[in-house]
């Protein structure tokens, strides 16, 4: 018996199938199948085989789409080669990039040649690294500005003590002297004049602020030429801690004090500052050795004085409380300003005092542009830093002040930028390294520009050898490192400024060495120090040592103003807290800048100062590694080889280029292929292929504008053994042949390939084009991509189809879009077809089902009829 299944429904009673099953075909004739059994055929396999007859146009459609789409990718392909000859060429098109250069040093152990480019012209240069006796670098401190030449600077007047390699020179500086007086007594006083000690002058920086700068230049060398300061009576500072003792009757001058800590006081509540502090006790108080007796007070004043020397109206005291085990040696904190004192061994008796002179006059007012259009501008704070610097400000964001949060970038003439946020006028708001900015009620104006000028002292370090360094500060030492805790007391602090940025660490009760150590590294606002710790081996009580170190080199990158309140569990600091810096540490190697000079430039005392050993702007165009002390030439050449391997490279760029035309647009017969099959390229008989082929040729066979017969040695590239072989075309190199010519002739050889000046847009103003240029230009139009721009008499917008080769991709795409239009209709009519062929044979194998089972009843009738065998 037969079964037909449709929509997966079967029924085997005498072959009857409802006629609904029959009528959902018409929908459903993806899921018809036939058994066959009601024909004994397999109805499935004959559709399928005439769908498949039915399909033969769509499948050629989508061969026909694949073959476009080949060569749209072979295009692609050729687009791609075609930009490698344009890079080519862009390495020879100018004389910048044609002529490689190569740097020698004649003394590697002083400066050694890391890269040279383009930039860099020929010749040779004397570098020298400022150090030892031949290239002393002296120290030059620079004051901070004045109005002229003929400002105040003294009130009573005094004596300024300078040192020098251990010696003290004392300069009379009388009441009111200006700022010539000062340089004339320092230039012509006896002692200086005999010794060569230093020499002053008057420096005019060009600012429209505070201009006028004392200078003084140390006459020895070396950091045994460093300039101290040890007695001040002017209004000016001259030291980097912007502190000085300016007065000390402790134990009646016999109890030595000595400054740590840089100052920190705000210009705005006057340029300088004295802190008297007087001892307040009952009874003498002995110190010395190991530990003092009694407690006692300090009773600190503090003045502040406008520049003039006028007080600024600004004054406070307070008392400041020193223990009975207090240790000679250790730092005495006068407030929060940065200043602290050290007491050597001695007796104090009540009512005997020291003075600190400190200065916060080291920032500029600011210097409004030339259009500024906004509110007054004030500066405040003190600069911690430890370099001249140039702050250029630019306004961001328009508005009123006090309205919302406006932005103002900043930029020094380090390189280094920065945004600050202004929110209400009068409000102070932080630049950076203590410098301040507020701004009066008004409006900002974006594009608005001012710029301020902050002071360093040190204008030129006293270094043994000009090479930059990172700093690193060690301390007095500690008994061990996992042990014994550095500080038992809550709410311990470390602080310690680095590159003028403040940073206090948390450290909390208990904390061994290792465990600060870990503190400092781990520490979020970290700004670039290293904490390790060190074991000297001598076995003594203080042998471990906890050692600072800078991670960036250069002179602005020093470590100071360091701190802490450590305190065992007695209150004893038993972590040192005196020395150099502060915090018990003490310098091991300053931070330094590297300091050259080429070709005798800076002249005199002066040397290039950058904060690091390569230098890519000393020499323009060149790097250099600077390894030591002493001269060393520094040759630039003509790189022959580099020169011959730009050219080989876009030799071989146009070789490729052209093999890849070459076989896109092959036709080879049976009889001359290998297997006996003709072939033939993806794109032959394309003229664009041709086109650009013969394009490419034309530019390397040209004759270069510029050159003169007669007058230049090489006209065209054949000249210089580039030639093109006439069977194959593919374009050969005599190797010897261009060597030759580069290595005698390299500017002429040049003149076929450059265009001179170089990126010129006036044709009229170009004397030469050569075949770098010619191929960069032929390259950019063939790959040119489509644009759109204005015309601008109509104003419409006017569109570029792009070079060829665009032109050419998107006509392709163009015909791939129709070809798929068709391919969509053909399934369309496939797919009715498949199920009108599915319905008709659906309803054929019913029919037959039905005529099967007629045929069996009528056999089975029959058979119940009498047999014949009867008859």
């Amino acid at each position: 018996m037969a079964t037909a299944t449709i929509s997966g429904y079967a029924s085997d009673k005498g072959g009857y199938i409802r006629q609904t099953d029959i009528a959902n075909a018409s929908s459903l004739s993806g899921s018809i199948s036939f058994s066959g059994l009601g024909s004994g055929t397999d109805m499935n396999s004959v559709v399928d085989k005439l769908v498949q007859i039915e399909a033969i146009q769509k499948t050629r459609l989508e061969n026909w789409k694949s073959s476009w789409q080949a060569k749209i990718d072979n295009m692609t392909g050729l687009s791609q080669r075609l930009l490698a000859i344009q890079q080519g060429a862009n390495d020879l098109r100018s004389e910048t990039n044609f002529m490689v250069r190569q740097g020698a040093s004649s003394n590697s152990g002083v400066a050694s040649v890391q890269g040279v480019n383009g930039d860099a012209v020929m010749g040779a240069y004397n570098v020298t690294v400022g150090g030892g006796d031949a290239n002393p670098i002296k120290h030059i401190m620079r004051s901070v500005g004045f109005s002229d030449s003929n400002s105040v600077i003294s009130g009573s007047g005094g004596t300024l003590t300078l040192s020098i390699n251990n010696k003290d020179y004392n300069i009379t500086v009388g009441a009111n002297a200006t700022l010539n007086d000062l340089m004339n007594a320092i230039n012509s006083d006896p002692s200086v004049l005999a010794d060569g000690a230093l020499s002053a002058r008057i420096e005019n920086d060009g600012t429209g602020s505070r201009a006028y700068h004392l200078v003084l230049t140390s006459g020895t060398g070396g950091s045994a030429g460093k300039i101290e300061v040890k007695q001040n009576p002017t209004w000016m500072s001259f030291d980097s801690s912007n502190m000085i003792l300016s007065g000390n009757n402790m134990g009646g001058g016999a109890v030595e004090v000595s400054l740590s800590g840089v100052f920190t006081g705000d210009k705005a509540n006057g340029a300088f500052a004295v802190y008297t502090a007087t001892a307040d006790t009952t009874s003498d108080v002995s110190f010395g050795g190991i530990i003092g007796t009694d407690p006692f007070n300090l009773d600190v004043t503090v003045q502040w004085y406008n520049q003039d020397g006028s007080p600024s109206g600004s004054s406070f005291n307070f008392i400041v409380p020193v223990p009975g085990n207090y240790v000679p040696g250790q730092s005495i904190d006068l407030g929060a300003e940065g200043i602290s004192i050290q007491l050597g061994p001695g007796t104090l008796a009540d009512g005997e005092s020291v003075s600190v002179t400190a200065f916060a006059n080291n920032i500029d007012e600011a210097e409004e542009g030339t259009n500024w259009s906004g509110p007054g501008i004030h500066t405040s704070g003190n600069y911690l830093g430890s370099v001249n610097k140039t702050y250029e400000f630019t306004v961001q964001d328009s508005g009123d002040i006090g309205g919302g949060a406006l932005k103002i970038s900043w930029r020094d003439n380090a390189g280094k930028s920065g945004v600050l946020v202004v929110g209400a006028a009068n409000t102070a708001v932080e630049v950076e390294k203590g410098v301040m900015l507020s701004f009066e009620p008004g409006d900002l104006k974006r594009g608005d520009r001012f710029s301020v000028d902050v002071f360093a002292l040190d204008q030129q370090q006293a270094q043994d050898k000009g090479l930059a360094q990172a700093a690193k500060v060690v301390h007095d030492g500690f008994s061990d490192y996992d042990v014994t805790p550095v500080t038992s007391a809550s709410g311990s602090v470390f602080s310690y400024t680095y590159g003028g940025t403040k940073v206090d660490v948390d450290v909390f009760p208990g904390y061994t060495l290792s465990q600060l150590v870990q503190a400092i590294n781990e520490d979020a606002d970290n700004p670039g120090v290293q904490a390790t710790m060190v074991n000297d081996g001598l076995g003594l009580p203080n042998s471990w040592k906890l050692v600072l170190s800078g991670k960036n080199s250069g002179a602005e990158y020093q470590i100071t103003n360091i701190s802490h309140n450590f305190k065992d569990s007695n209150g004893v600091s038993t972590f040192s807290n005196g020395g150099e810096v502060g915090g018990g540490f003490s310098v091991s190697q300053l931070a330094t800048n590297s300091m050259i000079k080429v070709d005798g430039y800076p002249s005199g005392d002066n040397f290039m100062q950058r904060p690091y050993n390569q230098m890519a702007d000393a020499i323009t165009g060149v790097n250099l590694n600077l390894t030591g002390i002493g001269s060393s030439t520094i040759t630039i050449s003509v790189d022959s080889q580099g020169i011959y391997d730009k050219i080989e490279a876009f030799i071989n760029a146009v070789n490729m280029c052209q093999t890849y035309i070459n076989d896109a647009t092959k036709f080879e017969s049976s009889e001359n292929s290998d297997d006996g099959v003709m072939s033939a390229g993806i794109l032959i008989g394309n003229y664009s292929y041709y086109m650009i082929k013969g394009d490419i040729s034309k530019v390397l066979t040209a004759r270069a504008i510029g050159p003169v017969a007669g007058q230049d040695p090489y006209l065209v590239l054949a000249d210089i053994g580039i030639e093109s072989d006439p069977e194959t075309g593919a374009w050969n190199i005599d190797s010897g042949k261009l060597k030759q010519a580069i290595s005698s002739n390299a500017e002429a050889v040049a003149k076929l390939f450059i265009q001179t000046p170089p990126d010129e847009t006036d044709a009229s103003k170009i004397t030469n084009y050569g075949v770098g240029k010619d191929a960069y230009d032929l390259i950019g139009r063939l790959t040119a991509a489509p644009s759109t721009t204005k015309d601008p008499v109509t104003g419409k917008d006017v569109t570029s189809p792009g070079g060829p080769l665009n032109v050419l991709i998107s006509n392709y795409n163009d015909i791939i879009a129709k070809i798929d239009d068709r391919i969509s209709y053909e399934e369309r009519r496939i797919s009715l077809y498949e199920t009108r062929m599915r319905q008709r044979f659906a309803r054929l194998e019913t029919r037959l089902s039905e005529l099967n089972g007629q045929s069996e009843r009528l056999s089975a009738a029959i058979d119940q009829l009498p047999s014949n065998s009867k008859k």
